[in-house]
């Protein structure tokens, strides 16, 4: 079983500064995404999936501007693993948080909330 967050940025990330992220993070290339960074039994994958950003409702889109400042451009999805015996939010908050130092963004948990950086990185990470 798995949760998934969307990382939409200002920026115009390639899939290579994505891989480069997740390989300097310690992570592999490839997989079901585009990577996947693990610790331990703790999995997080990441793609770029810029299709993804045609999906969003004209009021999602304005929110998305105002914390942006500027157009979206970019989307990273976040596939979180998640067992009876393994959690991986606090691992994915580690990633997204570590993603928002790099590039402007948005986090979308996709269900009812869109974060700025500094209010996703401040959740507790049961919250994600």
């Amino acid at each position: 079983m798995s949760s998934t967050l969307g990382v939409i940025s200002s920026c115009s990330i390639s899939r290579d500064q994505l891989v480069h992220f997740i390989t300097s993070h310690g992570g592999k290339e490839g997989g079901i995404l585009d990577g996947m960074i693990s610790r331990g039994s703790k999995h997080v994958w990441l793609g770029l999936s810029n299709i993804e950003l045609e999906f969003y409702e004209p009021s999602e889109l304005e929110r998305i501007r105002t914390i942006l400042g500027d157009e979206p451009k970019s989307n990273i999805v976040v596939e979180i693993r998640l067992t009876v015996d393994v959690d991986s939010k606090d691992l994915a908050a580690e990633v997204i948080c570590a993603l928002t130092k790099l590039w402007n963004c948005a986090i979308d948990n996709l269900n009812d909330h869109i974060y700025t950086a500094d209010e996703f990185c401040a959740l507790p990470r049961e919250s994600i």
